[in-house]
């Protein structure tokens, strides 16, 4: 017979089997969630309007915080000097936004990326849901998401929210 003597025992991280009393130290990533758009929606709103890509997650504790990561392809063309803009949304209210430029010139267009984070703190073990919305800054400019304009490429875009452990 064989003794084996240790001086500490740590839980296996990997392990499939649920550690009732285990803390992961903070910062650690607790959850993954994705969500992805194919489709290319068209605003000519000056109001928020949601494109279609939303995503929920349920944080395991009140002090984790959501890091929220959007990317995709915008388009804007029509009127120069206009461009539109878009945000991430949490029950109704803006949470991050940013600019999508338009064309400097009438009847051109202009096409790029879009990328927005938020580090969000919930303070919720509820499922929250966060909606990536776009609009118009005026004079009729249309925005399109996740299409270069005419390139003939369809894009994905994706919102992916990370609980981290506060």
């Amino acid at each position: 017979m064989t003794t084996l003597y240790v001086d500490n025992i740590a839980p296996n991280l990997q392990s499939k089997i649920s550690a009732p009393n285990l803390t992961l130290p903070s910062g650690s990533v607790v959850q993954v969630v994705a969500s992805e758009l194919t489709s290319s929606p068209t605003t000519q709103s000056t109001s928020w309007v949601s494109t279609g890509l939303t995503a929920s997650i349920t944080p395991s504790s009140t002090s984790s915080k959501i890091l929220v990561v959007y990317a995709g392809m915008y388009a804007a063309n029509n009127l120069s000097n206009h461009w539109g803009s878009h945000g991430i949304q949490k029950n109704g209210v803006i949470l991050n936004s940013g600019s999508m430029f338009g064309p400097s010139i009438a009847n051109a267009t202009n096409s790029g990326q879009v990328t927005l984070t938020k580090l969000d703190s919930p303070n919720t073990t509820s499922s929250t849901t966060y909606t990536v919305v776009y609009r118009s800054e005026g004079n009729s400019t249309l925005v399109r998401i996740n299409d270069g304009w005419g390139s003939g490429e369809n894009y994905r875009a994706t919102l992916t929210l990370m609980e981290i452990a506060g």
